[in-house]
């Protein structure tokens, strides 16, 4: 013979919404990964300062050299004005030696490559070798009484002066600086995990071994590699 017991209920069970714990507030389903926003870090590179130096010091050639005597006198035959490039009006080459200097400071201290300065110091290179080509901003004629070059009379072409050695220095000097700029090395990006530093510099990949090394690195530490 089976005895039953009444079931006594418990204040918990009457009423579990009393002691129930409280839910926890989400907008997420259960069990679904919270997305992670993804931060992008810009590319840079290690530009060389040799580079950037060269294409600076072309630049400012550039400009200085177009102040300086555009040719030189011969004979009894002297210019008395308009004996500079920028007295002849060629604007182009001082205005960009000036972009090409700003361009190369900009692009090292960004540590960003920029193709644009490569296509201003190509337009340079060919200002000057129009400047030069023309013959005619070197031909000198006789003056007159009144001191006004007599044009009509038989001119002559006489050497170039020291402004296109300067400028075509300088063209060449920018053009090569910023093919090393160019040629930088890609630097590896900080946001990685497994490449953050705690003071937080750049890092570089060495391509003899695979270690990670400063971005400042000249010699790998880890094989003797010599970066160029």
């Amino acid at each position: 013979m089976k005895i039953f017991s009444p079931r006594i209920n418990t204040r918990a069970e009457r009423e579990p919404d009393l002691y129930a714990p409280p839910a926890e507030s989400s907008d997420d389903e259960p069990g679904e990964a919270v997305e992670q926003p993804v931060v992008e870090t810009p590319t840079v590179y290690a530009i060389s300062q040799g580079a950037t130096a060269a294409t600076v010091v072309g630049g400012a050639l550039l400009v200085i050299g177009s102040f300086l005597p555009l040719d030189e006198p011969s004979g009894l035959l002297s210019r008395v004005a308009s004996n500079t490039i920028v007295q002849q009006e060629e604007w182009l080459i001082p205005i960009f030696g000036a972009l090409i200097t700003l361009a190369a400071i900009n692009s090292y201290v960004a540590k960003h490559r920029r193709a644009s300065l490569i296509v201003l110091t190509v337009i340079a290179i060919g200002s000057v070798i129009a400047l030069a080509s023309n013959k005619s901003n070197r031909t000198l004629y006789p003056l007159n009484s009144q001191g006004e070059a007599e044009a009509n009379g038989g001119g002559e072409v006489v050497p170039f002066g020291i402004a296109i050695y300067v400028v075509g220095a300088g063209a060449a000097l920018a053009f090569l600086g910023s093919i090393g700029m160019w040629k930088a090395e890609r630097l590896q990006s900080v946001a990685t995990p497994d490449a953050v530093r705690p003071d937080h510099r750049l890092t570089k990949l060495c391509p003899d071994c695979a270690e990670t090394i400063l971005a400042e690195a000249r010699v790998c530490k880890h094989c003797g590699y010599r970066f160029a």
